[in-house]
C-alpha cells in the first residue's frame, strides 16, 4: 500500500513540475524566420533551409529576417606513426544577422576518429555536419526567443 501511495504521488509532483523541454520553443515562439541570404558551406546551409522551413509559421505576425553565413573546417588533430591523420576535428562557424543590425555567432565542434573505409568515413562526417547544424540552429532560435 505504501508503494503505491509513493507512486501515485511521485507521478502527481512530476506530472505538475512546471518542466518543458529546451525544444519547445520551436513549438512557443511566434516568429516566422525568413532567410533573406546565406554564404557558405553550401551543405549546412541546405539543412539550415530545410529545418527553417520546419519552423516557419505563416500565421505568425512576427517576421524576422536573417542571413546566414556559414564555415566548416576539418582540421587534423592526430596522426598515427605513419604519419596518416587518426583523429580530426570538424567545426562549424555560423553567424547569423537579423534584420535589426542583431549578429549571432555560434560555433560548435565534434572530435572525429578516422575510419578504414572512405564511404563510412564520409557518411559518418555528414551526419555529424547535420546533427551540429541541428544543435546550432536550436541554440539560434532559444537565443531569438529568450531576446525578443
Amino acid at each position: 500500500m505504501f508503494k503505491k501511495n509513493l507512486l501515485i504521488l511521485l507521478f502527481l509532483l512530476v506530472c505538475s513540475c512546471g518542466y518543458t523541454p529546451m525544444t519547445e520553443y520551436k513549438l512557443k515562439s511566434d516568429i516566422n524566420i525568413v532567410i533573406n541570404e546565406i554564404k557558405g558551406d553550401e551543405e549546412i546551409n541546405n539543412i539550415y533551409k530545410k529545418i527553417a522551413n520546419s519552423y516557419a509559421r505563416n500565421e505568425s505576425q512576427k517576421k524576422l529576417f536573417l542571413n546566414i553565413d556559414t564555415n566548416f573546417t576539418k582540421t587534423i588533430i592526430s596522426k598515427d606513426l605513419k604519419g596518416n591523420a587518426s583523429d580530426y576535428r570538424l567545426t562549424i562557424n555560423s553567424v547569423f544577422t537579423t534584420d535589426n543590425k542583431k549578429t549571432i555567432s555560434i560555433t560548435k565542434d565534434f572530435i572525429v576518429k578516422k575510419f578504414d573505409e572512405n564511404f563510412q568515413q564520409q557518411n559518418y562526417e555528414n551526419q555529424i555536419k547535420e546533427n551540429l547544424a541541428n544543435i546550432i540552429y536550436q541554440d539560434l532560435i532559444r537565443q531569438l526567443t529568450i531576446f525578443q
